[in-house]
């Protein structure tokens, strides 16, 4: 199972001790962060309870940054935000020039970069 916690983005210095809850108490075993620095401040702070990615958590990020120093590539999904931002430009200009507008649905390709911070389900044999 994945976990995932609307509002935990704002409360960086407890997540860490709710996800280790979650993996213990409710068989959580992936998460995924709404971005990369919010996946390795994560990642970090489980380091530090002894949880240790992918070994007990499967950790995923949104953006495909470089890790600090002292921690592995975490897995993360690769938008193409120039893309997204041409996207938004021309929105912007039509919505400038129309004032009524429709409500307009774009999907963009994203990539899944593999890092070292996914594996498999961890054992559960003794």
């Amino acid at each position: 199972s994945w976990g995932f916690e609307p509002g935990s983005i704002q409360d960086h210095e407890t997540l860490p001790e709710r996800v280790e809850n979650r993996l213990n108490n409710q068989g959580v075993t992936a998460w995924v962060a709404a971005n990369d620095a919010e996946g390795y401040r994560l990642m970090s702070g489980l380091a530090s309870r002894g949880i240790v990615c992918p070994r007990d958590l499967s950790l995923c990020g949104f953006d495909h940054f470089d890790p600090p120093a002292n921690l592995p590539r975490m897995t993360s999904v690769e938008a193409p935000f120039e893309d997204l931002g041409k996207l938004a430009v021309a929105r912007l200009h039509q919505r400038i020039r129309q004032v009524v507008s429709t409500t307009n649905h774009t999907m963009l390709s994203c990539q899944l970069v593999p890092g070292e911070s996914t594996g498999a389900l961890p054992s559960t044999q003794p």
